[in-house]
């Protein structure tokens, strides 16, 4: 539990700051709203279906998070204090191409927030994997580039759901007194769906 005092400590350090923030678009706003003097948002998007970057923020983010949440006041920040990145955590130095803004990031971020995952529980391996691991890796050698980044926070998946997913599998297969050859063909079965 964060106390007043801490919550405090995190607004004063995001004073004047320049922040990457991965996989959490909407915190941006939050960031914006609650901490409006920091320096610059960096948010790390991936292009999807056919849609830039720039694009995909105003459809999917800005749209939702500012115009129905937020003031005008805030539009304004995000227009100044934000600066939409296309890149991918999977690919090396995070899929980023622009090398001027890849050397202003390096040179500026004072801190990174990954929170990118693939949260899809019975999610395929070698895609859980180049994100969630592959894809933390990828930006955790990002950061060490950077010149002055003071604090990395990442934030990883919570196996607890997918330990849910296997054990409702098993207690249906019990259930309906499955053989214990087939139970254990059935798990096997739930573990390569995955790979």
């Amino acid at each position: 539990m964060s106390t007043d005092m801490e919550v405090v400590s995190v607004l004063q350090y995001l004073d004047n700051k320049s922040v990457l923030v991965i996989g959490a678009a909407g915190f941006c706003g939050e960031i914006l709203r609650v901490a409006p003097n920091v320096k610059k948002l960096y948010l790390l998007l991936r292009a999807s279906d056919g849609k830039s970057v720039t694009q995909r923020f105003n459809d999917e983010i800005l749209g939702k998070v500012v115009k129905e949440k937020y003031s005008p006041k805030l539009h304004h920040l995000i227009t100044e204090k934000l600066t939409i990145v296309q890149g991918d955590i999977c690919l090396d130095d995070l899929g980023l191409q622009n090398s001027d803004l890849t050397h202003e990031m390096v040179q500026e971020l004072d801190a990174i927030v990954n929170l990118s995952e693939t949260t899809k529980f019975d999610e395929r391996y070698d895609v859980a994997l180049g994100i969630n691991t592959f894809g933390a890796l990828n930006v955790l050698n990002f950061a060490k580039r950077c010149a002055k980044v003071k604090v990395f926070v990442h934030v990883s998946t919570d196996t607890d759901n997918e330990k849910k997913l296997v054990q409702e599998k098993l207690d249906q297969l019990r259930a309906a007194e499955a053989p214990p050859k087939t139970i254990t063909q059935a798990m096997e079965d739930l573990g390569l769906a995955r790979f």
